[in-house]
């Protein structure tokens, strides 16, 4: 579906929403009926996700977007940035998205281990969760940076949760 959307060169979510919905429908069911290894049930749907957005938010805004991987931060050592603007090393970043995805179902050996109602939604609430403290990485170094040149970091970017 990636593949074809770079094809495609979609310019808005709407060009790329019901392949989308139809390519997370095949992954779930790779996921529920046990297809889908460890590594695509942990990077899967989010990482394809995020280059999916980044594909469509580039396209219609004309900058490159990237992921940024062991970015220094103030609360956690090293942050993986989903999508970014600008790119490059030590740049201090203008855009930052966090995206998350919910709703993967278990796979066979995860539902055979379920024995209360409660513990079917604790990934997702894991992820909801998530994304509701991620306002510590918008920074995205920016502090380290303004004080390797010298300057104060006051006055930097925030996190808006929303």
């Amino acid at each position: 579906m990636l593949t074809e959307a770079h094809e495609q060169d979609p310019k808005s979510w709407l060009n790329v929403e019901d392949p989308f919905l139809r390519a997370m429908e095949k992954f779930d069911s790779f996921v529920a009926d046990g297809t889908a290894d460890q590594g695509a049930r942990r990077n899967g749907k989010g990482e394809f996700f995020n280059d999916l957005l980044a594909m469509v938010l580039s396209n219609c805004s004309g900058l490159d977007l990237v992921s940024r991987p062991g970015v220094p931060g103030l609360i956690f050592p090293k942050h993986n940035l989903d999508i970014t603007y600008p790119g490059g090393k030590d740049v201090v970043i203008e855009f930052l998205l966090e995206a998350k995805t919910i709703g993967t179902p278990k796979h066979p050996a995860i539902r055979r281990r379920q024995t209360r109602w409660v513990d079917r939604g604790k990934s997702d609430l894991r992820r909801v969760k998530e994304a509701g403290v991620q306002d510590h990485r918008p920074e995205g170094g920016y502090g380290r940076l303004m004080a390797a040149h010298g300057r104060s970091p006051s006055g930097g970017p925030s996190g808006d949760v929303t």
